[in-house]
């Protein structure tokens, strides 16, 4: 009976100790997503889908279709190939390149060995940030699928953000 007791003293014992590191876990884990969240609200203006000032969205329109007029005789020449035909499309993106690049603009194509075509412009405004002075860049890309992709940098002297614009023809 005695060697009874004390098992079951054992058991009862191992079982509230498990029980009870699982509840200082719970509680752990609650205190880490409440702090995650106070974290979060105390930011509200920084993140993923933020507001987007009307007249900045409308320039990043205006502008991508601007540049979707320049190149679309380019496009137009290659609608109709096929994706996998990647040789083709790379033609496509590098002749939107070049065209893009003569008014100045930073621009890349979006294969993964794309040189930047006008880099001084974007170079000059990262210096400027490691400096700490407030600015902007905007760099486009040239998409193998025939669109293109308007980047626009900004820096306000704390913290830099992008404003991503994507137009193509289809």
């Amino acid at each position: 009976m005695k060697r009874k007791s004390i098992l079951l003293v054992l058991c009862i014992g191992m079982i509230l100790t498990s029980c009870e590191s699982k509840i200082s876990l719970n509680s752990t884990d609650v205190k880490n997503e409440k702090n995650q969240k106070n974290t979060t609200m105390e930011n509200p203006d920084k993140g993923y889908n933020l507001p987007i000032d009307e007249d900045k969205k409308k320039e990043a329109v205006n502008d991508c279709e601007e540049i979707m007029g320049i190149v679309r005789d380019i496009y137009s020449e290659y609608n109709g190939i096929q994706e996998e035909d990647q040789n083709t499309a790379e033609q496509m993106m590098n002749r939107m390149k070049e065209i893009i690049k003569q008014n100045g603009n930073p621009v890349i194509g979006s294969d993964h060995y794309s040189v930047m075509d006008n880099y001084q412009k974007v170079e000059q405004f990262l210096k400027s940030a490691e400096q700490e002075e407030k600015g902007s860049v905007i760099l486009y890309e040239a998409d193998t699928d025939g669109g293109i992709t308007r980047k626009e940098y900004s820096y306000d002297g704390k913290e830099m953000s992008v404003m991503s614009a994507k137009n193509d023809l289809e």
